[in-house]
């Protein structure tokens, strides 16, 4: 049982001999449906900063801000982007003291605040409550896919996705829909694409995912999945 697709053709690979569709069976990481229980919404952006969250580890090496950050820097010195227009919160980061510097340096320490940890419930209804969520997987990890990635889907809001398009992840968000997605690497392509994205949220013409392909994830359908795997083994003689 492999949970990404990439994972899945590299055993394949690895082992031709075998029959990759019996052998190598897909069951992705999903989410637990019963955690999303009462969860709050977001209110009307259209008089305060549009609201991003990132919930969990950023490192340089695959899941790098910087680039990121960069474009905030060059929106905000061309005047296209103000804090009034946006407020990027980066919970659990993990790495809040090393990128502290770059946003000093780049000038952006007013759109960006870095937040502690907190329980997953108490997570969930900070994406629940944010107009746009955002997602860092450099293509160092194109056969690895995020377990927020999942819940992300499941909470169901607009999703800016710094990610490879070659990789896993990306080419799940194309399958359910609800994200833009943007080259993590690229500043110039982050900036150029940024104000159309906050735009399209504020107005509300930025969709979430599809509920009808995010359901497919939820843990219960993998669980029956693995259950009908164990019950084949055990049938056959």
């Amino acid at each position: 049982m492999l949970t990404t697709p990439g994972a899945r053709r590299n055993y394949a690979a690895a082992y031709p001999q075998a029959d990759a569709h019996e052998r190598f069976v897909l069951i992705e990481n999903g989410y637990e449906e019963s955690t999303f229980g009462d969860l709050p919404f977001p209110g009307s952006p259209m008089n305060r900063p549009l609201i991003l969250v990132h919930s969990g580890l950023l490192y340089a090496d695959g899941r790098n801000p910087i680039p990121f950050f960069e474009a905030l820097a060059r929106l905000a010195n061309a005047g296209a982007l103000t804090p009034a227009d946006l407020q990027i919160v980066l919970r659990a980061s993990g790495s809040d003291t090393a990128y502290a510097g770059d946003i000093q340096r780049l000038g952006v320490e007013s759109f960006v605040r870095f937040e502690p940890p907190v329980s997953n419930r108490e997570a969930l209804e900070e994406q629940s409550r944010a107009d746009a969520l955002l997602l860092f997987q450099g293509a160092r990890f194109n056969q690895q896919i995020p377990a927020k990635m999942y819940e992300y889907l499941r909470i169901g809001r607009p999703i800016l996705a710094l990610v490879d398009s070659k990789g896993d992840t990306a080419e799940v968000l194309r399958k359910t829909g609800g994200a833009r997605i943007m080259p993590m690497d690229d500043a110039n392509g982050i900036a150029a694409q940024l104000p159309g994205f906050i735009r399209d949220v504020r107005a509300g013409n930025e969709p979430g995912a599809h509920p009808g392909m995010v359901a497919g994830y939820a843990r219960s359908q993998g669980a029956a999945t693995l259950a009908g795997l164990l019950d084949q083994f055990t049938t056959k003689p």
